[in-house]
């Protein structure tokens, strides 16, 4: 047996689920690598805090130096969830030639690139499996699984949170602050839920897909980011009615006209696998040219199915230690050429009321030439007063969405317009 001595820094919810997960399959572990791993330290901010009984012989400190100092320290585990202290911390345990696993999205995003230089400057790992998506293991199928196909697009249910509220929202007809409210009453919601409800959680999460799937780096000010704060339970119900599903996607579609990146509410068909997620669950549908379209599906968050993504790369890295073997980064693919960054959608669902849904089609086809117009259909049961006209329109390229909405508001008496997630 291999014994591999690690360091974990942060003892919250995913902490405490990789230590319960290297205590309760330590002979799984053992039987499936030869590994053994140690816990030897702790580092938590909070010593007196009451903890479960499995934490409860996890020597505890609160001086990283106690972790950086000890040479014996193969792996340090950063899961305390900060930017800046977190970003210090990982690159002094690289300079000093430790391994680093972190579940980091808002930092892997934003420094991922300097740190990862780092790391192979000192010819340690860092590796961030649990960074996007919990339990699912995205990042390591896209290092291994497409090696030898060319990824096309990434898009995903990449913040539970979000498609909790948009759930409750379709199913039990909740308005957005009720859902919200149950969100939080569930624990899938911060007190301040910015980053998740504004797509920026989502954001961090598409960067680093974008990187792991194309070799480009991306940042946030390159993403459009649009939340679901002014979402009405009317467009939720009339898309439904219309056949789709709303949901927050990010988006990474690379082109030959360049790459597209967005966050932002889209009407999904609901054949479409991805639009049978539900609640706080995760999904990543990616297409290539081998293998096709691929989706991803399973927990977003969570104690076990984060801390699992967090033990897998610690078995990564230690077998790799273990065997003296070359480290490589985990960010494998780099693109050769930075591509030009592209905007806007071809597809877009439209909802408004007229009179004459025969005559705005035909306006719609002179306004955006080589235009397709589908799916189109009258509900009922908003207005008393008028029946709702939904529609799908296909053009011809990318019509930008500030664009499309000026022209059709001269057209008709919109009530509501989405992208069309294409794929």
């Amino acid at each position: 047996m291999k014994n591999v001595r690690i360091g974990i820094v942060g003892l919250g919810t995913v902490g405490s689920g990789v230590v319960r997960i290297l205590k309760e399959e330590q002979k799984l572990i053992a039987q499936q690598t030869g590994l053994s791993f140690e816990i030897v330290k702790a580092i938590i901010a909070n010593p007196d805090r009451k903890r479960a009984a499995y934490l409860q012989d996890v020597a505890l400190g609160t001086d990283i130096d106690q972790l950086l100092d000890d040479k014996s320290v193969d792996i340090i585990v950063e899961v305390m969830g900060s930017v800046n202290e977190a970003k210090t911390l990982i690159e002094r345990a690289l300079t000093v030639h430790k391994h680093v696993v972190t579940a980091n999205k808002d930092l892997i995003a934003q420094y991922g690139d300097e740190l990862a230089e780092l790391a192979t400057k000192n010819g340690v790992a860092l590796r961030y499996e649990a960074s996007v998506a919990g339990g699912i293991p995205i990042l390591q199928i896209l290092r291994t699984a497409y090696k030898a196909d060319q990824v096309h697009t990434i898009a995903g249910i990449l913040n539970g949170t979000t498609n909790f509220i948009l759930t409750q929202m379709d199913e039990q007809g909740l308005t957005y602050d009720q859902a919200l409210k149950a969100a939080k009453e569930k624990g899938f919601a911060e007190s301040d839920p910015t980053n998740d409800v504004d797509g920026f959680d989502a954001a961090y999460k598409l960067a680093i897909l974008t990187k792991m799937a194309f070799g480009i780096s991306v940042p946030q000010s390159d993403i459009a980011i649009t939340g679901i704060r002014e979402l009405a339970i009317d467009d939720v119900k009339a898309a439904q009615a219309a056949g789709y599903e709303l949901k927050l996607i990010g988006l990474s579609d690379l082109t030959a006209e360049g790459i597209r990146l967005a966050v932002a509410p889209m009407v999904v068909h609901k054949n479409q696998p991805i639009a049978q997620i539900r609640n706080e669950h995760n999904a990543v549908l990616v297409k290539s040219q081998n293998i096709g379209t691929a989706l991803y599906v399973g927990p977003g968050a969570g104690q076990l199915p984060t801390g699992n993504s967090v033990v897998a790369d610690l078995i990564h890295v230690g077998q790799t230690i273990t065997s003296n073997g070359e480290v490589y980064p985990f960010a494998l693919k780099v693109a050769e050429t930075q591509p030009k960054r592209v905007s806007g959608n071809s597809s877009y669902w439209v909802l408004v009321a007229t009179d004459d849904p025969d005559s705005l089609a035909e306006n719609i086809k002179l306004s955006f030439a080589g235009a397709q117009i589908s799916n189109e259909m009258t509900i009922r049961g908003f207005d008393p007063h008028q029946a709702w006209t939904s529609l799908e329109v296909t053009a011809a390229s990318l019509v930008a969405e500030a664009h499309f909405t000026n022209t059709m508001q001269r057209l008709a008496d919109v009530k509501a317009i989405y992208p069309v997630l294409e794929a």
